[in-house]
């Protein structure tokens, strides 16, 4: 990046009214962290061509990197009104507004965006899931396929909108997709998981296992994998290869809630009651009960295991 600094610089020096070579100088500091040389050049080349609405989307671009979500809103805006009809600005404008939490005005860009190019699949990508977000599941649906049928190579999109038809029950649409999103990435780790668990939701226990088996091999040291499987395993009986990968999955991560939480009701199960003490108080201690309301229950359980 310091080649590219020079380079800039180089031209600046030979026309210092070169706003563009200003906004290409100020990404290069940006990525250099060099931040506030780079807002001191998006200045200056807005200084220099003030109707140039590239400049205030460069400067967007880094107001939005560094957090100053509202400077670059006001950047978009200047830029919209001076190329009102570049589906790209509004595009920007609403992952701003995403980014503020500001979905409806999101919304509302990301479908002006689609108006004015109907084949802009990024901004039916990012209309469909916040749209998933908000409960609209339908929508969603409609927007991810609008995106798998400009780009049916995207194992993304098939990966996305398998998790939608999930959530509203359809699952054998759902492995469908998952299954092609495989197709396109065998090593989708993503899609793994999410088929296995669906597939567990499907009852499918030797096919989720088999997911997750494949998921392990790929990403060995990653806690909840092994807390996935262990839960498949115990859903088919095997309570013993169940705790063993709650084990694992504590020795990767010690501050797992719901590995505790888990072990302990296999142990308890299995007749290890001094284990499944030890293990909702783990459990407890580590704020489990407050993050997944279950506080009360696991204090009874305990009380229960204690008098006994």
């Amino acid at each position: 990046m310091d080649g590219a600094i020079a380079d800039w610089t180089a031209a600046i020096d030979l026309n210092p009214a070169f706003a563009i070579a200003y906004s290409n100088r100020a990404n290069a500091y940006l990525s250099n962290g060099e931040v506030e040389r780079a807002f001191a050049d998006h200045d200056k080349a807005i200084s220099l061509d003030p109707e140039n609405p590239d400049s205030y989307l460069n400067r967007a671009n880094a107001r939005q990197a560094t957090q100053d979500l509202r400077g670059a809103l006001k950047d978009l805006d200047i830029a919209a009104r001076l190329r009102p009809d570049d589906a790209g600005i509004y595009y920007n404008r609403g992952n701003v507004y995403a980014a503020s939490n500001n979905a409806k005005a999101a919304l509302e860009d990301w479908t002006t965006a689609i108006h004015m190019n109907s084949s802009f699949t990024p901004a039916y990508v990012n209309r469909g899931g916040v749209r998933l977000q908000m409960g609209d599941v339908d929508g969603a649906i409609a927007d991810i396929s609008m995106a798998v049928e400009i780009h049916p190579n995207n194992a993304d999109y098939w990966k996305n909108r398998g998790n939608a038809y999930v959530l509203i029950g359809e699952l054998e649409k759902a492995l469908a997709d998952f299954d092609r999103a495989l197709e396109l990435n065998p090593q989708f780790i993503e899609a793994l998981a999410f088929r296995g668990n669906t597939h567990y939701r499907a009852g499918n226990f030797p096919a989720a296992l088999a997911d997750f088996d494949r998921v392990i091999d790929i990403l060995p040291d990653e806690s909840a994998n092994y807390i996935n499987r262990g839960i498949i395993m115990a859903a088919q009986g095997d309570a013993k290869a169940a705790i063993s990968d709650f084990d694992i999955a504590l020795q990767l991560n010690p501050d797992s809630t719901q590995a505790y939480r888990n072990r302990a009701e296999l142990r308890q199960k299995t007749g290890d009651l001094a284990g499944a003490v030890a293990d909702y108080q783990a459990y407890l201690e580590l704020g489990g009960g407050k993050r997944y309301g279950d506080q009360a229950q696991v204090e009874a359980r305990l009380q229960a295991l204690n008098a006994g």
